[in-house]
């Protein structure tokens, strides 16, 4: 696995309840990446799914690992 490093200021100012996000995920039988972006968008802060992807960090060189 390569790691690339990125500054603290790349890093997407997104709040998520990751905690109960997992939680809620646990509670219905299912994993994060399962639940719809409805379900996730309950535990995003000011933003959604589409923010989220909007604002991702993006690492030059990324899409030729697999």
């Amino acid at each position: 696995m390569f790691c690339f490093p990125y500054k603290p200021e790349d890093i997407p100012k997104i709040k998520m309840n990751l905690r109960e996000l997992v939680k809620y995920a646990k509670s219905i039988n299912k994993k994060v990446p399962e639940l719809s972006d409805e379900e996730i968008n309950r535990y995003i802060s000011g933003a959604t799914m589409d923010d989220v992807r909007n604002v991702r960090i993006t690492v030059p060189g990324a899409e030729y690992i697999n």
